[in-house]
């Protein structure tokens, strides 16, 4: 779904459980320009109305 809106996407893989229990937020998150959105796993209804909502405050 990054591709189709032009959104940078980068995922990190989590090699071990020292590195996963380091990490503030393990399973999923959604960050935009460096801001943290959402920990939801989204669907590509979820991500098109979130997606229209940090469109519209991030202008």
């Amino acid at each position: 779904m990054a591709d189709e809106y032009g959104i940078p996407f980068m995922k990190t893989r989590i090699e071990s459980k020292e590195e996963a229990q380091s990490l503030s937020c393990v399973i999923y998150s959604l960050f935009y320009n460096g801001k943290f959105i959402t920990n939801e796993i989204m669907n590509k209804s979820k991500f098109e109305k979130l997606w229209s909502k940090v469109k519209k405050y991030s202008s």
